[in-house]
């Protein structure tokens, strides 16, 4: 694919832009606004890299539409654009956020639900620790090469789990040919990627000409890639001290949900 090729699909996802007072309640678009304005960053990208760790701390709910399908809240998302876009920026602003709430609920760094597993055996151990995982990659390429690393029959096995741990099926079991046996109790994985626009756009078109990844793991994805920019200077502000910050609003988020609410579902409902 050719660089001009890349710059048209990205020209043409830009066109959409959403802002955060037009999807949220006040509150909360001004702990989004004041982070965004501070370092001059996409709201878009913030808002997409959120979205999976406030999943994370919702732990147990699920959605209901009017239309009264039930689906388990777990998001998986990818942003992308081009170097020097912010997306790192994001991912550390919502990274420190939930190391943040971890810290606050006094849990160990070597126990952190923050999972970066190489292997998707890694990951099945730490699921079955935890339940439930939140990943933030810094770079989409390490997650795509996770999959299937020790295995010659590339990655068709391993994206198969992730594609299940989306449906959030209330247990998935996994045994070896050496009769190994694991049970993983309510898995519940969300998942935030930063990706280039061409492993992105490459990421998508191989699973309609690649019968290994034919299996439509990536139309599970949120993806998006807001228009960047070049700040200038006087278009930074200082951040607001006084507004409750990304770990705030995480933790609450985590405290509504937490102890004797975990132990039963809650249901969301949007039209």
């Amino acid at each position: 694919m050719s660089l001009g090729e890349i710059r048209e699909r990205m020209m043409k996802a830009q066109k959409a832009c959403i802002q955060n007072v037009d999807i949220f309640e006040t509150a909360t678009a001004t702990i989004l606004t004041n982070v965004c304005k501070s370092i001059k960053l996409a709201p878009e990208f913030l808002l997409t890299v959120m979205l999976p760790a406030a999943a994370h701390c919702c732990f147990n709910a699920s959605v209901r539409s009017w239309s009264n399908y039930l689906n388990h809240f777990i998001i998986y998302s990818i942003i992308c654009g081009f170097p020097c876009a912010g997306k790192s920026q994001a991912m550390r602003f919502v990274r420190k956020a939930v190391e943040d709430v971890e810290d606050a609920l006094g849990i160990n760094p070597d126990d952190s639900k923050n999972n970066n597993s190489a292997t998707i055996e890694s990951l099945i151990g730490e699921l079955q620790k935890h339940s439930s995982i939140v990943q933030l990659w810094d770079e989409l390429n390490t997650f795509l090469y996770s999959m299937g690393i020790y295995k010659s029959e590339k990655s068709a096995y391993d994206r198969s789990y992730f594609n299940t741990f989306f449906n959030g099926e209330n247990r998935q079991r996994r045994q070896t040919c050496k009769n190994q046996k694991g049970t993983i109790t309510k898995p519940r994985l969300n998942i935030s990627a930063a990706g280039h626009p061409i492993t992105t756009i490459s990421s998508i078109s191989d699973e309609n000409t690649n019968i290994f990844t034919q299996d439509g793991l990536f139309a599970r994805f949120i993806i998006c890639a807001p228009k960047a920019s070049a700040p200038l200077s006087s278009d930074f502000c200082d951040i607001d001290m006084h507004c409750p910050s990304l770990s705030h609003l995480l933790f609450g988020i985590n405290q509504l949900h937490t102890n004797g609410v975990r132990d039963s579902s809650i249901i969301l409902y949007f039209s």
